[in-house]
């Protein structure tokens, strides 16, 4: 089964690399320019390629310690979900591996074999930064790009430069041969202009379904602070301050997110969406999806790091970083 999955995996980002080349040229040979994103793709691929087996059995173990700090497994077993970061794997690997191991378990202690996971679908090619431009324009109702998108789904050409959910598949696929174990059936999903109708989203019932029938988590960075992401948002009452990666910084991006947090416990979608795009959490799609498809949610932050990535914004002042959280979200339905 991991074999197959690896074959399918690789003809996949064969097809995604040709489509790109025929329909994206001028994106992928044009010189990055002041304000565009990285190739976040290939450089956590290259992050991924670095690391050594006894390396990342030493992040799995990390995992499963930090894993058992915290109510995950239970949370994932009765309705609720979690919420990992999508950036270095050498960084915040640990992180990613303590949801890895928390969904193997609730999957055994459940019987359900099968793991949703719900991806920021990040806007990197033209398609999807035009896409963005019409939902600021608010013209997004029949907008093709609007929906519920995923391997094997209509319009899978639009994932081909999306890297959120590749290191918890790495990590999952090597936790599951380290313990001998067949990897649960993985099914990946990336909603996508949203824009607080959840309901009303092309493919969303079918989501509901998945969901009833799997252990549901997801990745989201809830905090970006700097300089480099100045374009895509401002943070509230802190426009014009710059915390460097220190004690401050920290205390600013636990308190950010758990903002972030007790909006996603309540109802107003919009109001969450905004509180997103303010504070550059990139969860303003993945966390109105979670809160329609598992009811109200309890979050907790169970891990913060920070995580430099000056390296890759050079031409910007410094500091710029991405706080990568550990987050539990436990449902007030099972209460």
């Amino acid at each position: 089964m991991l074999h197959k999955s690896k074959i399918a995996r690789n003809v996949f980002v064969l097809f995604c690399s040709f489509s790109l080349f025929a329909n994206d040229v001028k994106e992928t040979t044009t010189p990055m320019k002041v304000g565009t994103s990285p190739e976040w793709s290939n450089i956590y691929a290259k992050n991924r390629d670095s690391l050594t087996l006894d390396q990342i059995y030493s992040i799995l173990d990390r995992g499963i310690v930090l894993a058992s700090k915290t109510d995950m497994v239970n949370s994932l077993s009765v309705g609720g979900t979690a919420l990992f970061p999508h950036s270095y794997i050498t960084e915040c690997g640990d992180q990613i591996a303590a949801v890895v191991h928390a969904s193997l378990q609730a999957c055994k202690n459940t019987g359900k074999n099968q793991i949703l996971l719900i991806g920021v679908l990040h806007s990197q090619t033209d398609t999807l930064k035009k896409a963005r431009q019409r939902e600021r324009e608010e013209n997004i109702a029949n907008d093709p790009c609007r929906g519920i998108f995923g391997p094997g789904l209509p319009s899978e050409e639009l994932l081909c430069k999306e890297y959120s959910l590749d290191n918890f598949v790495f990590l999952l696929e090597h936790a599951a041969k380290r313990n001998g174990i067949e990897v649960p059936n993985v099914v990946i999903r990336y909603p996508y202009l949203v824009y607080g109708q959840p309901e009303l989203l092309p493919g969303i019932e079918a989501l509901q379904q998945l969901a009833k029938e799997s252990i549901v988590v997801a990745t989201g960075d809830l905090c970006h602070h700097g300089t480099a992401y100045a374009p895509f948002g401002q943070t509230p009452n802190a426009a014009d301050k710059k915390f460097p990666i220190s004690q401050q910084g920290y205390d600013f991006a636990y308190e950010t997110i758990e903002e972030n947090l007790r909006l996603l416990g309540g109802s107003d979608l919009l109001a969450y969406r905004k509180y997103c795009f303010d504070t550059i959490s990139d969860t303003f799609e993945v966390g109105q999806i979670l809160r329609f498809l598992l009811g109200p949610l309890e979050g907790h932050i169970r891990d913060l790091k920070l995580v430099d990535v000056s390296d890759f914004f050079k031409d910007k002042p410094q500091p710029n970083w991405v706080a990568a959280s550990l987050v539990e979200l436990k449902s007030k339905q099972s209460d």
